[in-house]
């Protein structure tokens, strides 16, 4: 039995890596295997007192207690069992990769999520329990490996997804526009088609309003265009777009169907909550977080619908 943790807040990024944990162990066969999810570092603790895990993947920033905290805590304190930590980042740069190697993580993996990347972490966990249960020893997990998706690809989403940016409050990025109260009226139709996307979207629902999506976007594109400053948001859902247009949702298995219609809702959930983060209440501090969240998860669902 392979019992593995998972310890990230971003609800997306559970369901993706549990996708791909569960197609590695479907070629396994008889390999019996447990999830278990942590929402925060805290709940990764208190978990890994109560279960001894095989391997852990540990997302970097959390709230209430971080992945840095949680790897301090595992490394230095004897009474915790010792799994496998993979640290879950955005973060590519060199100076996070020799932090974690430096606390004595055992590797990380960067997001948004490789498929290939997660099962070369549980295939050397895999093999290596394997090893140790014929030869009846202990596992020694004492080495570090980079399997950073970043490193063979330079595709759009690489280049940009990690990138820093000025963070602009929405009340002093709004005050260079005098239209405010006809931009809002352009995007009042925006908002009523996205709450009913979100709230209905399933299944059988997704094939009737496939054209729907298809449209809301197209106005959201526009709208983004319009304000001159969001290239890389409009971008993203156009690639998003093209991909919603080339589904045939019924050629997937239930498993990746469900979890690809997951994906677009998170993405329409993003994009809803920003036009009021942004437009209506203009009270968050940082305009641009958006990039960031539909960036990785149109990356995400580009992986599901390619692997």
């Amino acid at each position: 039995m392979m019992n593995i943790l998972i310890v990230e807040d971003e609800q997306t990024n559970v369901k993706l890596l549990k996708f791909y944990i569960e197609i590695f162990f479907t070629l396994k066969e008889d390999e019996k295997f447990n999830i278990d999810v942590g929402n925060n570092g805290l709940e990764a603790i208190a978990l890994c007192l109560l279960n001894k895990y095989d391997i852990m993947f540990l997302d970097v920033k959390m709230p209430k207690c971080d992945g840095i905290k949680v790897l301090n805590t595992f490394k230095s304190n004897k009474s915790l069992n010792k799994p496998f930590i993979s640290m879950v980042t955005a973060m590519g740069e060199d100076k996070y990769k020799n932090l974690f190697k430096l606390l004595k993580a055992n590797s990380y993996i960067i997001k948004p999520f490789d498929k290939n990347k997660v099962h070369e972490v549980v295939e050397k966990v895999y093999t290596k329990k394997i090893d140790s249960i014929k030869k009846d020893e202990d596992i020694i997990y004492d080495d570090f490996e980079e399997f950073d998706a970043f490193e063979d690809s330079n595709d759009f989403y690489n280049k940009t997804d990690t990138t820093t940016h000025i963070k602009v409050p929405a009340k002093e990025f709004l005050k260079e526009y005098d239209n405010l109260q006809y931009m809002l009226e352009d995007i009042e139709d925006i908002k009523d088609m996205l709450n009913e996307l979100v709230l209905n979207l399933d299944f059988s629902y997704f094939k009737k309003s496939q054209i729907n999506i298809e449209i809301t976007l197209m106005k959201y594109i526009t709208f983004l265009n319009s304000l001159g400053s969001f290239d890389k948001f409009a971008s993203a859902l156009t690639i998003l777009n093209n991909h919603i247009k080339s589904i045939d949702i019924d050629e997937y298995d239930n498993l990746k169907a469900s979890f690809i219609i997951e994906i677009i809702r998170a993405i329409l959930e993003d994009i809803s909550s920003w036009k009021d983060n942004v437009f209506v209440n203009q009270d968050t501090n940082d305009v641009y977080y958006i990039n960031a969240s539909v960036l990785s998860n149109c990356r995400q669902l580009e992986n599901v619908l390619c692997n």
